[in-house]
């Protein structure tokens, strides 16, 4: 017996716990723990006590509720009936809540006596009472089986899905009416609406609760059901293979399936006498009422009822009849249905046997022949189906509209039941093709599978195993959790798993969303400089932390959006922590010092620095390093780190003015007063020299042959000036200005 997981949900530790308990998974049904039947026996009781406890409870709040709203005068009734109505409302949901709560119980108890019962046959193994080789009757009953518990899994399974949603869809709705109860209950002198708003808050938080419990109690009997179907579903498929080629079609097999459908014809037969009988009389019915009605209309001119009443009782017994006729349509399409089945049976006897290759085509191309008809036919089915379905709506709706005391009530509801009649029968037929359209197209799927290669089968075999591998590692459970709330001393908990797939699915949407941010963040930025609203670099500079920030925030919600806590990430932060105070302090340090420089803006991009013997001018403050472009056209990777270890001078921190010193020497016989207003007469004509402050001259050295000036001087820092530059321009003025006082 191959091992099978699955997950149960032990509601009665609810009760002796305080809390929902978690799913769990276990290695095999036949070796582990299982919710044992006298264990559910044991609890239950003390679920069922605190079902009853609540259910008093509630008839009682409900009882003072109708007498606290009759003692109120009119006036406040019609004020406070809306809220009235809520309550009451709720007091009735919890009722009817606790009373499927405690069949679900009993049915849960009974899935799990199943499913004990199913790992004890599993045990004793179930052996074929004859030797091989076996009648291929036998293993289509054990493929049906098989089809009928596969189908029936996948429908659990999916109802198991739709119910874990919506309990924790519960639970949080009972979380927030919690914090709810607890904020009204923290309150000092509540008023009357304030008192009501509380009491209607904790019985929406009991009927929450004992809903989750109910939903809980579902997931677990599911689970049971799930359970032994993988059991019996284990024995089938042990015994299929069991079986492998060592089956035949005898003649007996055929005769045996032949006189089956023989008797199943008769008894279509016996079902058309039936309705043709029906006919006859609801025919003769019809005639006398066509009679009656033309004796009406003769006599009376105008419509009177007795005209409407006649004319709608020749109405449905004509929709009787017309139903009868389908009704015999669609048992003879069941007779020729078996028909069919007789001919494909006969067909499939006949490749078994068959000895040549024409046979066998042959055969083959019958059998394709018989499932294409039934395809077709089961699409007309469908159709008709569906429109029958229509008339069955229409006429549901008319009923609605018809007070109850209206004498034409019976007569459209014999209308209705004329439909559903032949929807009824309508579906027999449709249900009978499409089982027999998977009969067929099951044996022509085993056909295409014997004239596959082996080769071909071992690949398939082997994509199969790699997928169920895939599927595995993708469910990988890597972390659990636990998410628990509580209410009147009773704590629900339900365990989650972040499994591989998870993660892998937080880093392909945490990178898809990247990208998008990028190449958004990067039109926004273009945008920026082309509307020269910042520079260039520091559109780059902006670009880069804030990309780290929406990042950060992205990680965040992707994980929230997830439901993936930051908790399971706590081993990974602490082996990170390890990783950086051992390999990563530079690259820490350097971008705490980025973040420094950001927030203190004592070097921003576009500040004129010299650090480390490096001047140049600050074109981007990034993560790790900003770069500095020299006068040179150089560009220079500092470490954020030196600006704050390293003695730094900003020649525009905190303005971009710059006083300039220049010595200028000149012959002596030129008089000092005339070279004095002459140097400061050509410094102020150069249009980058600063008015404020003035420009000065000072007269700072003389010898026998040389008299010095310096010229102090400002300059505003930016794109366009360049010291060098204006000083050369400066001597150039100078020059020409000396030359000609000496032409002269």
């Amino acid at each position: 017996m191959n091992a099978v997981k699955f997950k149960a949900f032990f509601l009665p530790i609810l009760i002796l716990w305080g809390a929902f308990p978690a799913s769990g998974q276990v290695d095999t049904l036949l070796k582990a723990s299982q919710p044992k039947a006298e264990e559910i026996e044991k609890k239950a009781p003390e679920l069922s006590q605190q079902l009853t406890k609540w259910k008093a409870e509630t008839e009682v709040d409900l009882q003072e509720l109708e007498v606290f709203f009759q003692q109120q005068d009119s006036a406040t009734q019609e004020a406070t009936e809306t809220k009235y109505l809520n309550r009451r409302r709720i007091y009735e949901q919890t009722l009817s809540e606790i009373s499927k709560h405690v069949l679900i119980l009993e049915e849960q108890k009974e899935a799990a006596e199943a499913l004990i019962k199913a790992q004890e046959n599993a045990k004793k193994g179930e052996e074929f009472d004859h030797l091989p080789p076996y009648s291929i009757l036998l293993l289509d009953e054990l493929r049906e089986k098989r089809e009928v518990l596969l189908g029936k899994q996948a429908s659990n399974r999916s109802s198991t899905e739709i119910l874990k949603t919506t309990l924790n869809e519960l639970l949080e709705e009972s979380k927030q009416t919690g914090e709810k109860v607890a904020s009204l209950q923290a309150t000092k002198d509540l008023d009357a609406e304030a008192k009501w708003a509380l009491q209607s808050a904790k019985a929406k938080q009991r009927l929450l609760f004992i809903r989750a419990s109910m939903i809980q109690a579902l997931i677990a009997k599911l689970d049971s059901v799930l359970s032994s179907h993988q059991i019996d579903l284990g024995a089938v498929s042990q015994q299929i293979k069991q079986i492998g080629n060592q089956f035949l079609f005898s003649k007996e097999d055929l005769l045996r399936i032949q006189t089956d459908i023989e008797n199943r014809e008769k008894q279509f037969a016996k079902e058309l006498s039936e309705v043709l009988k029906r006919q006859r009389k609801a025919s003769q019915e019809n005639s006398l009422r066509v009679g009656e009605l033309s004796k009406l209309k003769a006599s009376t001119k105008e419509a009177a009822p007795e005209i409407l009443m006649a004319e709608l009782h020749v109405e449905t017994n004509s929709l009787q009849i017309a139903s009868l006729e389908s009704i015999s349509e669609s048992l003879d399409d069941l007779r020729q249905i078996e028909s069919i089945i007789s001919e494909a049976y006969e067909a499939r006897f006949a490749l078994f046997h068959a000895k040549k290759e024409e046979e066998k085509v042959t055969a083959i191309n019958s059998l394709k022949t018989l499932s294409r008809r039934l395809t077709s036919w089961q699409v007309v089915t469908h159709n008709e189906l569906s429109a029958i379905s229509a008339d069955v709506g229409k006429q549901q709706s008319r009923l609605a509209t018809v007070p109850s005391e209206d004498p034409q009530i019976l007569l459209l509801n014999r209308q209705l039941s004329s439909l559903l009649e032949k929807q009824v029968f309508l579906q027999r037929v449709n249900q009978s093709l499409i089982g027999n359209i998977r009969i067929l197209s099951h044996w022509l799927k085993e056909l295409d599978a014997e004239e596959k290669i082996q080769w071909h089968q071992s690949l398939k075999k082997s994509g199969i195993e790699l997928w169920s591998g895939v599927k595995k590692l993708w469910n990988f459970p890597l972390k659990k959790y636990e998410k628990t709330i509580e209410e009147d001393g009773v704590k629900v908990t339900q365990t989650h798993s972040v499994s591989l797939g998870l993660i892998i699915t937080a880093l392909l949407l945490f990178s898809i969303a990247y990208f998008l941010l990028s190449r958004i963040s990067k039109r926004v930025q273009r945008i920026l400089v082309e509307r020269k609203l910042v520079g260039e670099n520091q559109a780059r500079t902006i670009r880069t932390w804030v990309m780290m920030i929406l990042s950060f925030l992205l990680a965040l919600l992707t994980l929230n959006w997830l439901s993936i806590p930051l908790t399971i990430f706590a081993f990974l932060a602490g082996a990170l922590a390890i990783g950086l105070g051992f390999g990563a302090q530079t690259i820490i340090k350097n971008f705490i010092s980025g973040i420094l420089l950001l927030v203190e803006r004592n070097v921003r991009v576009g500040d004129i620095v010299e650090v480390d013997g490096t001047k140049g001018t600050v074109s981007e403050i990034n993560i790790r390093s900003s770069i500095l472009k020299g006068f040179n056209g150089v560009e220079y990777l500092i470490p954020n780190s030196f600006f704050l270890e390293n003695r730094v001078t900003n020649w525009t921190l905190n303005s971009r003015q710059l006083r300039c010193d220049m010595q200028i020497n000149l012959p002596s016989y030129i008089p000092v007063k005339f070279a004095t207003e002459t140097l400061k007469e050509t410094v102020e004509r150069h249009g980058l020299i600063l008015d404020t402050p003035l420009p000065l001259v000072l007269f700072s050295s003389f010898t026998e042959t040389v008299h010095g000036y310096t010229l102090l001087f400002w300059i505003e820092l930016n794109e366009r000036t360049n010291r060098d530059s204006i000083e050369s321009e400066i001597r150039m003025m100078i020059q020409k200005r000396m030359s000609e006082y000496s032409l002269e």
